[in-house]
């Protein structure tokens, strides 16, 4: 048994403060005319407040004793005496204390990056200020974002203002606003729709982007506003499909941070169903909330083995606690995963993969349901008293192809671009719909990943039939490449290949108003190979070093001109596809 003995250890060290016997500090706060000298020690603030430490570290001896003297002129002496008092004795009398300088505190113990501190004060302000605090709300709010530690008092105002937003969006400081204040809340543009609906019960969504009705019925959400989200909802199902499926990841993870939109839910989990790996294989898959993967993973109709579901719920688990993989923590494990495992249906599983995936983590398993499972596998005639659930209905006939959704791994083009590329490999006069392009994109080398030397490209891509090629080039916006349908080939060395379908192009985005297409115009010179080079559109676009192309000469083999310059320019990353039809 420990004995402790904190009050006396606290009164100890603050007559070490207040006589400032062995001191080699001098801390000044206060501006000059009352200026006031605290004597303090470096061993002390070397544990107790790194900040300072700091800065006795930067200062300069100021005379023969070998005194450092730090200067605060901002600070007051009376907030000073509160903070060096805490740093000492570990503790803070805020009694008769008026709220304004607990307040001033607050953003100096946040200064001198008192973590402890901060937590107390802001606690203290929220459940005893909590008047003060709205009194003085615009202030408040803005300090608050000043800085990323006040999450406390961040999420207190904001709170305050999801219900009554006039106190920032109609304040004299709203122009002022930190953008990290707005952010979590609502555009200006955003917010008029809103207060119009309010007042008026009407939404005008004519020419308004559709990532701005989305965020609309995120604050529809917050705002409580629910004849507004469930038509949002609808709206968006049945008006801006494509958008969303364009966005899935995103709208997915997003629907389920509240409980209120679920008919967005449902229609995403639709589609999860039928297509498993929009999620399952995504990147974001193991931020996925666990309601999103609860609804997902109980539905019958998942098509996706058992085995392959159980996986991804032991991977989901264990990226949630870091440790687990480690050192086998079972027990936190199956604590992360109480609301997952009843809806694995363990009896279909196979006997092979019960003994190769089930076995290594049957600790997280009831025993009664472990010893079922193993009594399923090896006598299934046997009686035995776990639920079983029924099998999933996997569907054996071939989805229509309105259902499919198109794909691409890319760290350049997106979906969007991708099928805009396909439509001018077929030579569409419309472009094709997203959901709707007919062509997979297989990635055969991704430069940031293999490498930018032509031996490199020779490596994976000699031979290569239906290539296309995307770069992304260095300080700007733009996206340019090209498409081979014949490859380059390895047995035409420092020769011309012959192509009539070939093109090169700049894509449309962000910043590029307009795509440019440019096919050839003379098709015995439309492509060279070279072991010098990479891909290589002749003069009009190649790859002539490691992580540089060149555009030798204005539209000579191709029709036009894809930059506005010609010479060299250097790239960011690049990636070769080949296509081929689904």
């Amino acid at each position: 048994m420990a004995l402790n003995f904190y009050e006396n250890l606290s009164s100890d060290f603050i007559k070490l403060l207040e006589k400032g016997n062995e001191h080699n500090i001098i801390i000044e706060v206060g501006e000059s005319s009352i200026k006031q000298p605290f004597k303090v020690h470096s061993t002390v603030l070397c544990y107790r407040c790194p900040y300072l430490y700091d800065e006795f570290k930067k200062s300069t001896i100021s005379n023969d004793d070998n005194i450092r003297i730090i200067q605060k002129p901002q600070i007051s002496a009376k907030i000073f005496d509160i903070i060096i008092k805490y740093i000492y004795g570990a503790t803070v009398n805020l009694e008769k204390v008026e709220t304004s300088v607990i307040f001033n505190l607050l953003m100096t113990a946040n200064e001198f990056q008192l973590e402890e501190l901060m937590t107390r004060l802001q606690t203290f302000l929220i459940e005893n200020q909590s008047s003060w605090l709205k009194l003085n709300f615009s202030k408040i709010y803005n300090s608050s974002f000043q800085t990323n530690n006040l999450k406390a008092l961040q999420n207190y105002c904001n709170d305050i203002i999801a219900k009554h937003p006039n106190l920032i969006f109609e304040s004299t400081d709203f122009n002022t606003l930190p953008e990290a204040a707005l952010k979590p809340q609502i555009s200006a543009k955003i917010f008029d729709i809103i207060i119009k609906y309010i007042y008026g019960a009407t939404v005008n969504l004519e020419k308004v982007e559709t990532s701005v009705i989305f965020n609309l019925l995120m604050t529809a959400n917050e705002f409580q506003l629910e004849e507004l989200m469930t038509r949002l909802q609808t709206f968006l199902i049945e008006n801006q499909s494509s958008w969303l499926k364009l966005n899935f990841s995103k709208i997915y993870n997003s629907s389920f941070q509240t409980n209120n939109l679920k008919a967005l839910q449902n229609y995403c989990n639709d589609i999860i169903a039928k297509h498993p790996n929009l999620i399952f294989e995504s990147t974001d898959f193991n931020t996925l909330p666990e309601a999103a993967l609860v609804s997902i993973i109980q539905r019958d109709d998942l098509q996706l083995e058992e085995s392959k579901i159980w996986d991804y719920v032991i991977q989901w688990g264990i990226s949630q606690n870091k440790t687990v993989d480690g050192d086998k923590n079972f027990q936190i494990l199956k604590n992360t995963l109480q609301l997952c495992l009843p809806h694995i249906r363990y009896f279909q599983i196979s006997s092979e993969n019960i003994i190769e995936k089930v076995f290594p983590y049957r600790q997280i398993l009831d025993e009664e349901l472990w010893a079922d499972i193993l009594k399923y596998s090896m006598a299934p005639n046997k009686e035995i008293t776990s639920k079983i659930l029924p099998p999933r209905k996997i569907f054996t006939t071939q989805l229509p192809n309105r259902e499919y959704i198109f794909q691409i791994t890319s760290s350049i083009i997106n979906i969007e671009q991708a099928t805009e590329i396909t439509s001018w490999v077929d030579k569409k006069e419309v472009a094709y719909d997203i959901n709707n392009n007919p062509y997979e994109f297989n990635l055969i080398l991704h430069g940031s990943r293999d490498g930018f030397e032509p031996k490199v490209f020779w490596n994976l891509c000699d031979r290569k039939t239906n290539v296309i090629v995307v770069a992304k080039v260095k300080d700007t916006n733009e996206i340019i490449g090209g498409y081979n349908p014949i490859g380059w080939n390895s047995n035409f060395i420092n020769q011309f290949s012959e192509s009539n379908g070939s093109f090169i192009f700049s894509l449309k985005n962000g910043n590029i108003k307009n795509s440019i297409l440019s096919r050839v115009k003379n098709a015995e010179h439309a492509i060279y190979n070279s072991y010098i080079f990479g891909p290589c559109f002749n003069n009009d676009l190649y790859m002539d070093g490691t992580q540089t192309f060149q555009i030798f000469v204005k539209d000579y083999y191709y029709e036009n001109l894809i930059r506005k310059t010609t010479g060299q320019f250097y790239i960011v990353d690049y990636e070769v596809f080949q296509i081929k039809k689904r």
